[in-house]
Parts: structure tokens; C-alpha cells; sequence
């Protein structure tokens, strides 16, 4: 940071360069608003996407609906189960682990098995809510 002095008092230092250094920052800072209302908006949606689940199985009007949900909660849990317990029981050594080639085998071995369970789980739940609904 440079020091400028005046020409009535060469002594004494003055703060134009601070200042316009303050100047700028208010005026970067100005600018700069909307972005960061924009990144905020994008990080709550990403960290809390209520609107984007509940939109999701607002309204199961067909076959293809109710298919699409049993697939995607199947899908949803076996992911949840598998890779939580995986990074539960090997802690830092899941990154290392999953690049190993007979390891990522078994695990795409598991992640089909399990969603297969959680796929017929899931059926069963829902046709047994639709019957004791009696829709």
C-alpha cells in the first residue's frame, strides 16, 4: 500500500488510496448481491429440495406412476443401504476400496441384490396399502 502525501503538508500521509480502495470494495460489494442471492437460492434448493421430492409423488394418476415410484424409492434405498453401511464399516478406506476392480464387481453384485429385495418389498407395501384402501 503506497502512501501519498498532500502538498499543503507534505508530513502528514493521506488516505486516498485506502479510501479508494474502500471505494471500490462498496462498489464491487454492490455488484456482487444478486450473484450471491443467486448462489443462495441454488445451495437451499440443492440442500433442502422439498419442493423437488414432494412434486415428485404428489399425485400417482397411472400404472406408470405408481411403476416410476416403487422404482425410484427401491432405488433410493438400496442406494441409502448399501453405500452407508459400506462407508459405515470401512470409514476413509471406502474411496481406496471402490477403485479396486474385484471390490467394485462385488459391490455392483450387492447393489443389484439388495434392489431387488427393496424393489419387492416395496411393491408389496404399496399394492397392500392400495387394497386396504380399497382403490
Amino acid at each position: 500500500m503506497s502512501w501519498i502525501k498532500s502538498e499543503k503538508n507534505p508530513t502528514k500521509p493521506v488516505w486516498n488510496a485506502i479510501s479508494a480502495q474502500y471505494k471500490g470494495l462498496k462498489y464491487n460489494v454492490k455488484l456482487k448481491i444478486k450473484e450471491i442471492v443467486n448462489t443462495l437460492k441454488a445451495m437451499r434448493e440443492y440442500l433442502f429440495p422439498v419442493e423437488k421430492l414432494t412434486s415428485y409423488f404428489k399425485s400417482i394418476n397411472s400404472k406408470e406412476d405408481l411403476q416410476k415410484f416403487i422404482q425410484q424409492r427401491s432405488a433410493h434405498i438400496t442406494q441409502n443401504t448399501l453405500y452407508g453401511y459400506l462407508k459405515t464399516r470401512m470409514g476413509h478406506k471406502f474411496t481406496i476400496m471402490v477403485d479396486d476392480e474385484v471390490f467394485s464387481n462385488s459391490i455392483n453384485l450387492a447393489k443389484w441384490n439388495i434392489y431387488m429385495i427393496a424393489l419387492a418389498d416395496c411393491a408389496f407395501y404399496t399394492f397392500s396399502y392400495l387394497i386396504n384402501e380399497k382403490i
